[in-house]
């Protein structure tokens, strides 16, 4: 979801704050769970 949100423009920043995460949170998530790129679909 924070992927999708960040391919549509969202900043990090908006993420955490709609989604009621730190920013930490936010970052973290990303590393832990990297954008699995096109070939798995959507």
């Amino acid at each position: 979801m924070i992927q999708r949100l960040l391919d549509q423009g969202w900043s990090k920043e908006e993420i955490a704050r709609e989604m009621k995460l730190s920013l930490t949170d936010v970052e973290q998530l990303l590393v832990q769970f990297p954008n699995p790129g096109p070939e798995h679909g959507d």
